[in-house]
């Protein structure tokens, strides 16, 4: 009996040896260093909120829910996107410790408090005219803020560090623990610095007073901690301390941008103050994320935490989300590194950063990044890129009509669809879309491309796309008075597929289910957000209206899904950007309720606050891991305020503005950013009276 009282107590030691380690060590210590969840990208209330300067790509990881630390961050070379595919990749990644050592701890008496979900909240903000990550949690009665924002020097961000005392009953005294992550630490004249092979990684500190000299800071060199002296901290009172994160990159040192003034490119950002808070908010948030995105060299990865790749549709799709945000440079760079390193000399376009097969080319991306180089010198007066890279965009621009590609419909055709998967042969609703749109841009372009002589026939050949894409006797893209995603060159409707199709996640229906459709499918949009089908036709609201199937197809969260559900080879479930280009068609079509709904869904989901959404929202477990954040969606959402919302376009010299408000009175002013300053935009609904006013801004 004894023995077994003895074996009972073991165990009961046993089972409460982790809770008495806990409460040792207190909060700052807390399961992120052994929960494999922290390096899912995709997480229950997790968002993330993007920072860059110079090389730096600074992401600030926000959790909502569970018990890892609230704020964490990661930092990877803008200049080299795969890197960001995978966390384990950022420069501060510590194998066992996650990101954890870059969490404030606060520490009060001897307990060292971190942020956590259920007492913190993380908010994009203005501070010094600049857009600012603000962290807001509590340790004890203090209540601690934590403000990020890019600095004015290359790789380097400041973090402000707030301690109030807002709920302590007398005066206390507290110390701010600053963690590296693991490498070789050295003391330095104004903090601590982690050297590892990849580069290096600082923290400085502003001495704002002598209580807060660097000199009285505790360094612990061995597990890279730099501890502040006491500071005291009255009842009511605020203390504030500044310090500087910088980061080296041994691998790319000299790849800096190429613009003057790449530390104030926040500065000059659009701005939008409209009595609609959804607005607001959107714009607000997708316009701050965007310039984080993507390197002043032009590299961007076009799903962080997934792909580390770059295509030329999304990367022009981003373009034209900063030219609407203000953030031309940053979309110059993008552009002048699509031209550059993205397309052949024969035209070719880059798929997920290589070349395909012929029959598996994306005909959409030459289309995609016409609209882009046409919308980038319409706002800013720059057509050097298109005059610098006229041979290269002509050769693009006539690809698609080579006999190979195209038949006597007047169509392309090939096996590769505009999600990718690849099918029989076959004409694709999309490619046409963007061959139309391609050809009518290059037409206006021609002049400047030095072949003024070929506007008339893309533009003929723009038409011959259209009327076969409407209202061929036999192939065209339209059934039933609604458009179709893609008919087969036999003339058959590719829609229904049969088999279980191997390769692919098991939980997703591809590989599970029998039977597959491929219509309804979100590029039903394209045609009608680009007016190639009259918003306000039968056959635009009749294809709109079969898009409703897939809102809410499978689930009951909102979204639209990109295809029907049972053809899914990854997951069913929403799609952030394609819901995105459906709004922006809904609205275009005055379908204001639905529009509306698109973007509440957007705004309420992981990434609306932060303005950076993920791809999708995973509904099976097998892509939880992988469902990486996409710039696009971040684009579209800043291209619907700006064109479809405020209805503001350029046409040579001239602004054309044809506001597209939401029904009921309200005011809005705007300051875009356009050629050399800006304009400033006022307009009053009243009923159904719209009072618009245009001015130059300071």
């Amino acid at each position: 009996m004894k023995n077994l009282m003895t074996r009972i107590q073991v165990l009961w030691t046993l089972l409460l040896l982790p809770l008495l380690v806990a409460a040792q060590t207190g909060p700052a210590t807390s399961k992120s260093q052994d929960n494999p969840d922290y390096l899912n990208s995709f997480q229950k209330g997790r968002e993330y909120f993007f920072l860059r300067i110079g090389n730096l790509k600074f992401i600030l990881q926000a959790d909502q829910a569970g018990t890892l630390p609230a704020f964490t961050w990661m930092t990877f070379n803008a200049n080299i996107p795969s890197q960001s595919a995978s966390k384990q990749s950022a420069l501060n990644y510590t194998a066992g410790n996650n990101f954890s050592e870059s969490a404030l701890q606060v520490v009060i008496g001897d307990v060292a408090f971190t942020a956590l979900p259920f007492n913190s909240q993380v908010k994009w903000i203005v501070e010094d005219s600049v857009p600012a990550v603000e962290c807001s949690w509590w340790a004890g009665g203090v209540r601690v803020t934590e403000k990020y924002s890019a600095a004015q020097e290359p790789n380097r961000i400041l973090r402000k560090i707030s301690l109030t005392s807002a709920d302590l009953l007398g005066d206390d005294s507290v110390r701010i623990r600053l963690t590296l992550p693991k490498g070789s630490f050295q003391r330095t004249g104004t903090g601590m610095q982690s050297t590892k092979p990849e580069g290096n990684i600082g923290i400085t500190i502003n001495e704002k007073s002598d209580k807060l000299r660097v000199s009285n800071w505790i360094t612990d060199e061995e597990n890279g901690e730099l501890e502040s002296p006491l500071i005291p901290l009255a009842a009511g009172n605020t203390v504030s301390i500044e310090t500087c994160l910088s980061v080296v990159f041994n691998d790319d040192k000299s790849m800096l941008p190429k613009w003057n003034d790449e530390a104030n490119h926040y500065r000059k950002l659009s701005t939008i103050h409209a009595d609609d808070s959804l607005i607001n908010s959107l714009y607000r948030s997708a316009t701050f994320a965007l310039p984080g995105m993507s390197a002043g060299s032009g590299r961007m990865d076009a799903g962080v935490f997934e792909y580390g790749n770059q295509w030329v549709r999304d990367g022009s799709n981003v373009a034209m989300g900063l030219i609407y945000s203000g953030a031309f440079e940053s979309a110059r760079s993008l552009l002048s590194y699509i031209l550059a390193d993205l397309v052949n000399d024969q035209g070719t376009t880059v798929i997920a950063g290589g070349f395909d097969a012929p029959d598996r080319e994306e005909f959409d991306q030459m289309g995609v990044l016409m609209q882009c180089l046409k919308l980038f010198g319409e706002w800013t007066g720059d057509y050097s890129l298109v005059k610098e890279y006229s041979k290269k965009i002509i050769a693009m621009v006539e690809r698609p009509l080579n006999p190979v590609f195209r038949d006597a419909t007047g169509m392309v055709h090939n096996r590769r669809e505009f999600w990718e998967r690849t099918f029989s042969d076959a004409y694709e609703l999309a490619y046409q879309t963007f061959m139309i749109e391609g050809l009518r841009d290059a037409a206006d372009l021609s002049g400047i491309l030095g072949v003024p002589e070929k506007a008339e026939k893309w533009r003929y050949e723009a038409n011959v796309f259209q009327e076969a894409m409407l209202a061929h006797p036999t192939r065209s893209l339209v059934v039933d008075g609604a458009l179709i995603k893609r008919r087969n060159v036999a003339g058959d409707v590719a829609d229904l597929t049969t088999g279980r199709q191997s390769g692919y996640k098991n939980d997703a229906p591809g590989p599970t289910e029998f039977s597959h459709r491929l219509n309804p499918d979100a590029t039903y949009a394209l045609p009608i957000l680009f007016h190639l089908v009259d918003p306000s036709s039968s056959l635009a609201k009749k294809s709109l209206d079969r898009l409703e199937s897939i809102w809410n197809a499978r689930w009951t969260g909102g979204g639209y899904e990109r295809y029907h559900s049972s053809s899914q080879i990854d997951q069913p479930g929403p799609w952030t950007f394609g819901t995105a280009f459906i709004a922006r068609a809904q609205h275009e079509a005055g379908m204001y309720d639905r529009s509306r709904r698109s973007l509440q869904w957007l705004h309420d989901i992981q990434g609306g606050n932060a303005g950076a959404w993920f791809e999708e929202i995973p509904l099976n477990r097998s892509q939880v891991p992988s469902s990486g954040i996409v710039p696009w969606a971040s684009a579209e959402v800043a291209s619907f305020v700006v064109q479809q919302w405020l209805g503001v376009s350029i046409k040579g010299d001239e602004i054309q503005i044809r506001p597209n408000l939401y029904p009921g009175d309200q005011k809005v002013s705007a300051r875009l950013r356009f050629r050399e300053g800006f304009i400033k935009i006022d307009i009053e609904q009243k009923g159904k009276k719209t009072y618009v006013k245009v001015n130059p801004a300071d």
